[in-house]
């Protein structure tokens, strides 16, 4: 299907994408958010000692990722990130400053990393 227009385009992409933002199943989402809360209460870190990645750098290094790139194996492409709103990038800062003060790193991120250098 060929759409014409840019509200049209921004529908259809709203549409297509939707579900990368939203949880499948709320009582799951709850469980793991528990779990998460519980690993991040867990471990206290010296703060000091932690960087802090603030908006202006994330958007900064969103800016410079490649487009037309193959998706990873998550489904996410960089136009995912890259035409993404203020909202996920503050999300995505969010996530990445929690990794880094609570020095915990999911299991799935190993997994992408661990498939990314063995195609290398």
């Amino acid at each position: 299907m060929l759409l014409h227009g840019e509200d049209n385009v921004r529908n259809e992409f709203t549409q297509h994408y939707r579900n990368v933002y939203t949880p499948n199943n709320t009582y799951l989402e709850a469980v793991y958010k528990n779990q998460v809360d519980i690993i991040f209460d867990s471990s206290n870190p010296s703060l000091e000692s932690i960087p802090f990645i603030d908006l202006d750098c994330f958007v900064s290094c969103v800016k410079q990722l490649k487009r037309n790139k193959a998706a990873g194996d998550d489904g996410i492409t960089n136009e995912h990130i890259i035409f993404g709103t203020s909202d996920l990038y503050v999300h995505l800062c969010l996530l990445f400053n929690s990794l880094l003060r609570h020095c915990f790193v999911p299991a799935e991120f190993l997994f992408w990393y661990n498939n990314s250098i063995a195609e290398e």
